[in-house]
C-alpha cells in the first residue's frame, strides 16, 4: 500500500491515540472468543483485555446486566466463561436415563450424582429404594420401617447420607442406620412420642446426634440419637399443627404452624440438651422464652410452607401459603419485628418456595444476601434478592421496607409444585408434569425437559405392596446440579446429564466418569481416528435421544386422535362414523354427508314436467311404439323426397311436427 504524507513512518495510528478507558469500552463489545483472540494482536491489547474491568463490561454487554449472585469465580473473566459454558451445555446434547424404583409415588430423594447413587423414598408405602441416577439401575433390597419388613404408610421421612429418620402417624420417631446391607439393618425407635402424627423432621446442623420433630399436636421435640430418647419438648402458646421446622445449634429453633404463626425459641440447642434432667421426666418442657412471630394482616394467613433461617444475621424469611395470595416477610429474630415485606408479586396462592444460601469459600460470593424464589398456583415464578438488615439501635423502630421481585415471569400453565435455584438457573416442576430450566440472569427458558411416558401410562401395579399410583403427572421433587437435573414424577425418576457424556456402563456405587471431548481413551494417546469415533458416538447418542422424543410425541398425537374419534362417536353416533367395511369416515366425508342431508331436508327443486314425461315414455316403450315408429319412417321418407336438399334443421322440424300429429 502506498502511504501518503499524512501516514509517515513512526507516526501513531488512530487506535494508538485512543485512551485506555475508551479502548476498553470498545473491546468490551466482543464476545469471549474474540476477546481471547484480540489479546494476541499487540501488547497494549493484551494489557487492556487482561484487566478484569474489561471482562466485567463485556459480561454486562453480552447478558444485559450483572448477575444477582456470582458463581463464586474469583474474576469476571472466569465468571463470563463459566456461564457461557453452562449455557452451551444445556443448549447442546443430553443424556437421559429414566427408571422405576418400584416404590409407588416418590415423595422425596437424596442425590449424590458425583458418586453415582441416590435414595428414593415413598410415604404411601413407607419404603426407601437405592438407585443409580447415571445408569438407571435399581439395587436389590429396600428399607422398611416395620419389624416384619412390609410396606406401611408413614407421615414424614428425612434422608441423609448415612441415616434415615422417619415420623410415624402414631406419633413415634424412628432412625435407621447401617443400611448398606439391606438385609441386616436395624430400626431404632425413640422413647417418647407425639400425641398426633409427626408432620416434619429436621437435622440440627453440625450436630449429628440431634433430631428435631414437629407434630400435629403443636409440640416440637428434640431427640438424641445416642440414647434414643426425647431430651426436650418445646411448647408454644398455641396448639396448631407444626408444618415446617428450622434450627441452628447456637441460635435456636423455629417452628411454623398451620395458622401462619412462627414459634421462636432463641436458645443454644446443644447447651439446652446437655443440661441435667431429673427423672422420670426425660422429656421435660423447656423453660426457654418463646417468641411468636405473628402477621399483621391476618386475612392472608395460612400454613407456613418455608422458613429461610440466617442465624449469623439473626433474621429469618417466612413464606406463608395463603388461600388468597400468600405473604413473604423478613423478621428480626431478636426483637420479633418485621424488617421487610415482599409485595407486588403473586396474585394467586403461593404453592412452593426455595432459596439459595452460598456455601462457597470464594471471596466473590456475597454472603450477606439471600436469594429466594417462589411459585404460585397460576404458574408464576418470582425471584427475591433479600439483603442483610442494617444494624439499628434499640430506640429506633423504623417502618418495614417493601421489597419488589427482581425477576417475575410466567413459567407454567398450572400450579408450580417444586422449585430449585442456584446462581445460574431455576428449575421448576408443575402439576401437569412439565419441567423447565430458566436462566436466572435473563429469565429466559434454557430448556424444557420432557418426561417420557409409556403408552397408557404405568398403573404402578408392579410396585412393592401394589395399590397403583395416583396423580402420575405431578412433579414431586427435583434435584439440580451444575450439569445434571433429576426429577421424580409420580412413580418414575428421570435424570438428565448435560455435561460431557461417555458411553459404557458405570460400576455399582460409582458415577459415570467424565472425559473431555477428545479424551475418550483415558491414559492413551488420542489420535484423529479416536476423535472421529468419539464424535460419532456422541452424534449417535444425540440421534437416539431425538428419535425417542419424536416417537413419544407421535404416540401422544395418536392418543389424542383416538380420543377425538371417541368423542365424535359419542356425539354423532357409530353408524355415521363407520363406512363400508367398518372404515371410519374422515372429517371431510362427514362434512359432505351433513351437507347432503341438509339439502335433502330443505327439498330439491322439481324437474321440468315435460322432461319427466319424456323419460317415462322412453322407459315404458312397447310394441305399439314400434308400429308408430314404422309409420313415422314412411312419412319421413315422403317428406325428404319432397323437400330435396333442404336444410337439416328444416327436416328436423318436419319430423317433430309429424310426431306431434
Amino acid at each position: 500500500m502506498v502511504q501518503g504524507p499524512a501516514s509517515q513512518a513512526g507516526r501513531p495510528s488512530l487506535v494508538d491515540r485512543l485512551p485506555n478507558e475508551l479502548l476498553l469500552h470498545i473491546l468490551a463489545n466482543l464476545d469471549h472468543t474474540e476477546l481471547r483472540s484480540s489479546m494476541l494482536v499487540c501488547s497494549r491489547f493484551h494489557r487492556v483485555i487482561s484487566d478484569d474491568s474489561c471482562w466485567r463490561y463485556a459480561f454486562e454487554k453480552n447478558f444485559g446486566s450483572l448477575p444477582i449472585r456470582r458463581l463464586g469465580e474469583s474474576s469476571w473473566q472466569k465468571e463470563y466463561i463459566k456461564r457461557v459454558q453452562l449455557l452451551k451445555g444445556f443448549y447442546g446434547g443430553k443424556h437421559i436415563v429414566q427408571f422405576d424404583p418400584r416404590i409407588g409415588n416418590i415423595a422425596l430423594f437424596f442425590v449424590n450424582y458425583d458418586d453415582g447413587w441416590m435414595y428414593a423414598a415413598s410415604l404411601e408405602k413407607g419404603m426407601v429404594a437405592f438407585c443409580h441416577p447415571s445408569t438407571g439401575r435399581v439395587e436389590k433390597g429396600f428399607v422398611y420401617f416395620t419389624d416384619d419388613r412390609v410396606p406401611q404408610a408413614v407421615a414424614s421421612i428425612l434422608l441423609d447420607r448415612q441415616r434415615i429418620a422417619v415420623g410415624l402417624p402414631t406419633g413415634g420417631v424412628a432412625l435407621v442406620t447401617d443400611f448398606k446391607d439391606r438385609s441386616n439393618y436395624a430400626i431404632h425407635r425413640f422413647a417418647g412420642f407425639h400425641t398426633g402424627a409427626v408432620m416434619c423432621l429436621a437435622w440440627v446442623p453440625t450436630v449429628p446426634h440431634l433430631v428435631i420433630s414437629g407434630g400435629a399436636d403443636g409440640l416440637v421435640k428434640i431427640w438424641d440419637t445416642r440414647t434414643f430418647t426425647c431430651v426436650r419438648t418445646l411448647t408454644g402458646p398455641g396448639d396448631a399443627p407444626v408444618t415446617v421446622v428450622a434450627c441452628d445449634k447456637s441460635f435456636g429453633v423455629l417452628a411454623g404452624t398451620e395458622s401462619g404463626d412462627v414459634n421462636v425459641w432463641a436458645v443454644d440447642v446443644v447447651t439446652l440438651c446437655e443440661k441435667a434432667v431429673s427423672l422420670p421426666s426425660l422429656s421435660s418442657t423447656s423453660i426457654a422464652t418463646t417468641n411468636v412471630l405473628r402477621f399483621v394482616e391476618r386475612a392472608n394467613t395460612g400454613p407456613v410452607c418455608a422458613i429461610a433461617l440466617q442465624a449469623e444475621r439473626t433474621f429469618a424469611v417466612v413464606v406463608v401459603a395463603s388461600a388468597s395470595k400468600g405473604s413473604i416477610t423478613q423478621w428480626d429474630l431478636q426483637t420479633a419485628r418485621i424488617l421487610a415485606v415482599c409485595e407486588g408479586s403473586h396474585s394467586a396462592a403461593i404453592s412452593t418456595a426455595a432459596w439459595d444460601q452460598p456455601i462457597a469459600k470464594s471471596a466473590a460470593v456475597e454472603r450477606d444476601r439471600l436469594l429466594l424464589t417462589t411459585g404460585d398456583a397460576n404458574g408464576v415464578i418470582c425471584v427475591w434478592d433479600i439483603p442483610k438488615p442494617l444494624p439499628m439501635s434499640d430506640a429506633s423502630t423504623p417502618a418495614p421496607s417493601t421489597l419488589k421481585p427482581v425477576r417475575q415471569f410466567d413459567a407454567h400453565r398450572s400450579s408450580i409444585t417444586v422449585l430449585r435455584i442456584d446462581p445460574f438457573k431455576i428449575v421448576s416442576g408443575a402439576l401437569d408434569g412439565s419441567v423447565k430450566v430458566f436462566d436466572l440472569l435473563t429469565s429466559r427458558p434454557i430448556r424444557t425437559l420432557v418426561v417420557r411416558r409409556t403408552r397408557g401410562g404405568n398403573d404402578g401395579l408392579l410396585t412393592i405392596g401394589g395399590g397403583g399410583v395416583t396423580n402420575k403427572k405431578q412433579v414431586r421433587c427435583v434435584w439440580a446440579g451444575h450439569h445434571q437435573v433429576v426429577v421424580a414424577t409420580g412413580d418414575r425418576v428421570t435424570a438428565w446429564d448435560f455435561g460431557a457424556y461417555s458411553g459404557g456402563s458405570a460400576t455399582a456405587g460409582k458415577g459415570k466418569k467424565k472425559h473431555g471431548p477428545g479424551d475418550w481413551n483415558a491414559g492413551r494417546a488420542v489420535t484423529s481416528k479416536a476423535r472421529r469415533q468419539n464424535l460419532q458416538r456422541e452424534q449417535s447418542t444425540q440421534i437416539r435421544d431425538d428419535v425417542l422424543e419424536t416417537r413419544w410425541e407421535r404416540d401422544q398425537e395418536r392418543e389424542e386422535e383416538a380420543g377425538n374419534t371417541r368423542r365424535a362417536r359419542k356425539f354423532n353416533g357409530v353408524d355415521l362414523l363407520d363406512g363400508e367395511g367398518g372404515r371410519a369416515l374422515s372429517e371431510e366425508e362427514l362434512t359432505d354427508l351433513a351437507l347432503m342431508m341438509s339439502m335433502e331436508q330443505l327439498g330439491a327443486p322439481s324437474m321440468d314436467s315435460d322432461l319427466m314425461r319424456a323419460i317415462e315414455q322412453s322407459l315404458n316403450s312397447g310394441p305399439a311404439r314400434v308400429e308408430s315408429f314404422g309409420g313415422l319412417r314412411e312419412d319421413l321418407s315422403t317428406a325428404q323426397a319432397s323437400l330435396g336438399n333442404e336444410d337439416e334443421e328444416l327436416r328436423y322440424a318436419l319430423e317433430l311436427s309429424k310426431v306431434e300429429h
